[in-house]
């Protein structure tokens, strides 16, 4: 068996440029913030997986923090935390990632220039945010706790089976389970512990967010999906979710059931020697 990974990290962070105005734009904290307040009806109802729209995203200013924000015709929204994962391909395809991850798949090349977008798709998917609009706490689907409130995929490696003539892509993801106050949907609740959101929670505050870390929990998971079309090419559709693979020495909780450790934060990957390695 034989894996192949790139994992890319551009020398600049990136803004977008808008091809079609109002499909595209750069957005604040403070804009991310409002943007998240926004009702279902304000940013549509479409259950659609994949757009045509195009973007085009361009390197900005090094050092001078921006926040992606794509906007196409079926309301899926995507920003950028980290720089962009690229799933290796004929078709260069990047993992955009944030509390949910949206593959997008393009035939630049980002060491030539601006990137063009030609389509993109949710890969992963918070419990509480499906990539289009928010899901209020009693509407969240039981299971996979450690996903409830960030879902990104901080890694891609494709794997090939000559044998089985196979090949499937192996996604490594940051994933949170913790207090979040939500002005329309109120407390979500890390049920672990025993805290009141609206006494400790994650959120937003002038602008910045910021993290309550004693109902915080931080979790590295893997999933996988075949290497096909089903899944984009690796862009979509990260179903197979094989839960957390690291876990903290001292546990997350004491014995009066206070945190113990925040938990494994911001993984990274790389194949080598055979194996996948994950810190």
């Amino acid at each position: 068996m034989h894996a192949v990974t790139r994992i890319t990290a551009f020398a600049a962070l990136l803004s977008v440029a808008c091809e079609n105005p109002g499909d595209v734009g750069v957005a604040s904290d403070t804009q991310r913030s409002e943007d998240n307040k926004q009702t279902a009806a304000e940013r549509g109802t479409s259950n659609a997986t994949a757009s045509q729209a195009s973007a085009t995203i361009k390197s900005a200013t090094i050092g001078t923090p921006q926040v992606l924000s794509l906007r196409q015709s079926t309301s899926l929204v995507a920003y950028t935390e980290i720089p962009p994962v690229m799933v290796p391909g004929s078709y260069r395809g990047f993992l955009l990632t944030s509390g949910w991850t949206v593959g997008c798949a393009s035939p630049s090349n980002p060491m030539d220039g601006p990137i063009q977008f030609d389509f993109c798709s949710l890969a992963s998917r918070s419990k509480k945010f499906n990539g289009y609009n928010g899901v209020a706490p009693s509407e969240m689907i039981p299971g996979t706790d450690w996903r409830q409130n960030y879902d990104g995929i901080y890694g891609a490696h494709v794997f090939d089976d000559a044998e089985k003539n196979y090949r499937w892509v192996v996604g490594i993801h940051h994933n949170e389970l913790k207090n979040e106050w939500d002005s329309r949907y109120g407390g979500y609740t890390n049920n672990y512990m025993d805290i009141d959101p609206k006494t400790c929670a994650s959120g937003e505050l002038n602008g910045v967010h910021q993290d309550c870390w004693k109902a915080y929990m931080a979790f590295v998971t893997s999933s996988w999906a075949p290497y096909d079309a089903s899944s984009q090419w690796g862009l979509s559709n990260y179903q197979e979710d094989r839960g957390p693979i690291l876990w903290p020495t001292a546990g997350y909780l004491d014995s009066a059931g206070n945190s113990a450790s925040p938990g494994p934060r911001h993984p990274s990957s790389i194949y080598w020697d055979n194996a996948l390695w994950v810190f």
